[in-house]
């Protein structure tokens, strides 16, 4: 069954967006309430909600009372080379943001230390499409 989102109530109250969402599969209906400062992130919320809800109805059907359960953690995923990757990229990225707003900006160093240089460089070449997704 899918679940059907919609807004009960709304107000505002000390700069903030007061919302009661209704969630409904046609069986069950409950509320929920939302405390939103920006107007962007009630869309977002309600359909994470929502993928939740279903992702729980499935994994329900899954369930058998009287069943035993097992004990042994999942072991983390593996890595992929892509992964370690981008999460090198990132971590590069983030040092050379750092180094920016903290260092150029005030003027501890400049662009032209080798160092930083080195660092833009890298993360100028290592960039890929696919990273933009996860800054």
């Amino acid at each position: 069954m899918s679940w059907t989102p919609t807004i009960q109530t709304k107000e505002k109250i000390r700069g903030q967006l007061h919302v009661v969402i209704q969630y409904t599969d046609g069986t069950i209906t409950f509320n929920e309430d939302q405390w939103l400062s920006s107007p962007t992130t009630l869309n977002d919320i309600v359909a994470s909600r929502v993928a939740q809800l279903s992702a729980l109805d499935t994994y329900y059907n899954t369930l058998i009372v009287g069943s035993a359960i097992s004990t042994t953690p999942t072991p983390p995923a593996t890595l992929t080379q892509a992964d370690i990757d981008r999460n090198t990229w990132l971590a590069n990225y983030r040092k050379l943001v750092k180094a920016k707003t903290t260092l150029v900006d005030i003027g501890v160093i400049t662009t032209a230390q080798p160092t930083y240089a080195a660092l833009l460089t890298t993360v100028q070449t290592g960039l890929l499409a696919s990273y933009l997704d996860y800054i």
